[in-house]
């Protein structure tokens, strides 16, 4: 089975993980195994945010669909709206 690299941080830049991911597996289970392994809040929402774009990452798109190279570096955000 083929995997694809992920990179992830916390919004605080206190912590960096790298997991081996299946394309196919959509983003949102990325983002709460990434909350997951960081041990973040569980009753607050995460996403994920390219690190190089700067965008927020759909949740249920495959994340292999953002991966370029064999990896991609995200950013653990919590998902806020404001007003």
């Amino acid at each position: 089975m083929q995997t694809v690299r992920v990179h992830a941080r916390t919004i605080l830049g206190d912590a960096e993980r790298s997991l081996q991911i299946a394309p196919r597996t959509p983003t949102g289970e990325v983002a709460l195994s990434f909350a997951n392994a960081f041990q973040l809040p569980v009753n607050v929402p995460w996403g994920l945010r390219d690190d190089a774009a700067g965008m927020f990452l759909d949740d249920s798109t495959a994340i292999g669909t953002y991966v370029t190279d064999g990896e991609l570096k995200t950013v653990v955000t919590p998902k806020a709206h404001l007003g």
